[in-house]
């Protein structure tokens, strides 16, 4: 499905007369051996498969820190708690919009089908993230002095 939709995205990009896609585009599936994948389709027609994957403003840095990830030992709740953390870290108060944090997933816990995290673990994550956030940038003063 992700390579059919990554032609399609692309043949719009062949011809000049064309209004091409002008979006990036994530694919969560579950194969016939149960098994996840993540496909990200980018304007040009390009598809790439992930173990994850950040699209948007400040995208390289959290690529950089997702691929510190251990995915293989990883749970949903964990990868939720990190990426909660990459997400925050990157946030830059004075230049950004003020953070809304919504996180959904796709895994057993969902029953396998795409839905927002629940309340209760995305409030923990945030938790987390700024305890952590807080934690780094006492650190960071602590080196400065």
């Amino acid at each position: 499905m992700a390579n059919r939709i990554s032609l399609f995205v692309h043949a719009y990009t062949e011809y000049w007369h064309l209004r091409p896609f002008g979006v990036s585009s994530l694919i969560a599936v579950y194969n016939d051996q149960h098994e996840p994948h993540l496909y990200m389709i980018d304007p040009a027609g390009e598809c790439h498969k992930y173990y994850a994957c950040a699209i948007g403003k400040g995208a390289q840095q959290a690529r950089i820190e997702l691929e510190k990830l251990k995915f293989e030992t990883i749970t949903c709740d964990e990868a939720v708690n990190k990426a909660a953390q990459i997400i925050m870290n990157l946030h830059d108060e004075v230049k950004d919009k003020p953070l809304e944090l919504e996180i959904s997933w796709v895994c057993d816990a969902s029953e396998r089908t795409h839905v927002l995290v629940p309340p209760e673990v995305l409030q923990k994550a945030k938790d987390n993230a700024r305890a952590a956030k807080e934690a780094e940038d006492a650190e960071s003063e602590d080196d400065e002095q």
